[in-house]
């Protein structure tokens, strides 16, 4: 093993410890030509692969050839055709031949500089369809190595100091509403007296960062003909008089956004699957307490919460994992759980979401896990269709930084009064906020990214 190959290894291994990385890579940097290398298949599900004692020094038995195209075909050494995509710029999912790999890209760490190796993927779990064998792999791609480097914005030293006071927000109210008829702000007091860190936890967390967000892919000619065949209207809330939505609950100063965007996401799903016969309530509590895909309260990405982990290890029901809003300990219940059969981004992969394919998936299929920015203004929505107002300097954000609030998209429409296209959302931060705990926004323009990181779920009922 040459000394360039064993620090990338190790610098693997970083990566295959934690959730949510600070590593910062992109398809461009993905494509080519991969080798896999896999373990025997006796690994059981939920294994640390980089730090459990009894994988440390396993054998690797198997490796796999896998070439990974734009956009997103994955072609194994035997012809085999699959997929991948990027989770975001920290890792890369891959299905092929019947098995599917995660892992987290390679990076390391000196004081605030982040090293990121995007072509090694440290040590991750791989599974066959049916999740009856699983194994640990990392993978390694051909050709020159080479790396990139990057401030890790999200981790300064210590919390962060400082909150805007009652006046500042109060001043953002007046702002908003005297630079917009499209929408009014409300001054909303739980959010005027927090600290700058819990505020970030509100709007995301410092760990739901994962590099500058992905434009709205353009909609192909298939999706916008499809599209125009679609209601000029629809809101899971009230189909035919019939709401399908769970209620809206409250994250607290928990940056849990994530975890309740997927449950609600998983809740709805199932209602519509059963025709409402069944209206079970899911529990964030135990994606923040016992998911090592996420970094509970700190943040994390729907489409490993409310896909990998719905599908790998299953939706606990809330009575067995009330919500604490704290990052307490996994109870470890023994109880029924639901499952996810399938999820994907919006459009096949990351990156390829956009207005048409999101009103498809809704309409045909359930609410989506949508996420967005969230900027000083809207943290006091009130009613209306949001948009962004730009303050001044002294009002907005510091750092500003680019953290990921999840939601969930339900329905969409046009304002009577003002003709402007919407996206109808349910948020968690309960239902004094905005509309009854919902809120509008701008539709088709990809307002604070609403457009751009869709993805969906689909339950198995049980």
């Amino acid at each position: 093993m040459s000394r360039w190959f064993a620090f990338l290894l190790a610098a693997a291994l970083v990566a295959g410890a934690a959730a949510d990385t600070p590593a910062n890579c992109t398809s461009e940097d993905v494509v080519g030509k991969w080798t896999l290398w896999r373990s025997m298949r006796a690994v059981k599900p939920g294994t640390d692969c980089a730090q459990d004692p009894v994988w440390a020094g396993l054998p690797w038995l198997h490796s796999v050839y896998v070439d990974l195209l734009l956009p997103n075909k994955a072609v194994d050494e035997f012809g085999n055709e699959g997929s991948w995509t990027m989770v975001h710029n920290q890792g890369v999912h891959i299905d092929v031949n019947g098995r599917t790999y995660f892992g987290y890209f390679a990076y390391s760490k000196d004081g605030r500089k982040i090293t990121s190796y995007c072509q090694m993927v440290g040590r991750g779990l791989s599974h066959d369809v049916n999740m009856r064998h699983w194994a640990c792999f990392y993978g390694q791609k051909s050709g020159y190595a080479h790396s990139k480097t990057h401030d890790d914005v999200l981790q300064p030293h210590g919390p962060l100091e400082g909150h805007l006071t009652k006046e500042d927000h109060q001043r953002v109210v007046a702002a908003v509403n005297a630079r917009t008829q499209l929408w009014k702000a409300e001054l909303h007091e739980p959010f005027s007296t927090l600290s700058a860190e819990d505020l970030l936890r509100v709007r995301g967390g410092r760990n739901s960062w994962t590099g500058p967000r992905p434009r709205a892919a353009p909609a192909t000619p298939e999706q916008l003909r499809a599209a125009e065949l679609l209601p000029p209207a629809f809101d899971w809330r009230d189909v035919n008089g019939v709401g399908y939505v769970s209620p809206v609950r409250d994250q607290g100063s928990c940056g849990s956004s994530y975890a309740f965007s997927s449950v609600g996401m998983m809740e709805a799903r199932l209602r519509i699957r059963v025709n409402n016969t069944r209206t079970l309530s899911l529990s964030p509590q135990d994606v923040v307490s016992c998911s090592g895909l996420s970094q509970g309260c700190d943040g994390g990405i729907p489409f490993l919460i409310g896909g990998r982990y719905a599908q790998d290890y299953g939706m606990v029901p809330e009575q067995f994992a009330p919500y604490t809003g704290r990052d307490s300990a996994c109870p470890r219940e023994l109880c029924d759980r639901v499952y996810a059969a399938s999820y994907e981004y919006i459009g096949g992969y990351y990156g390829a979401c956009n207005e048409a394919a999101m009103k498809l998936a809704l309409v045909r299929r359930g609410p989506l896990s949508v996420s967005l920015k969230v900027h000083p203004d809207f943290i006091h929505y009130k009613t209306g269709v949001y948009h962004r107002v730009t303050l001044d300097s002294d009002l907005e954000l510091t750092p500003d930084l680019e953290v990921h609030h999840a939601v969930l998209l339900v329905g969409y429409g046009v304002d009577a009064q003002s003709g402007e296209k919407y996206w109808a959302v349910k948020n968690s931060w309960g239902r004094d906020w905005g509309e009854d705990g919902f809120f509008r926004i701008r539709r088709g323009q990809d307002e604070v990214g609403i457009e751009s990181l869709g993805m969906e779920a689909e339950p198995i009922p049980f």
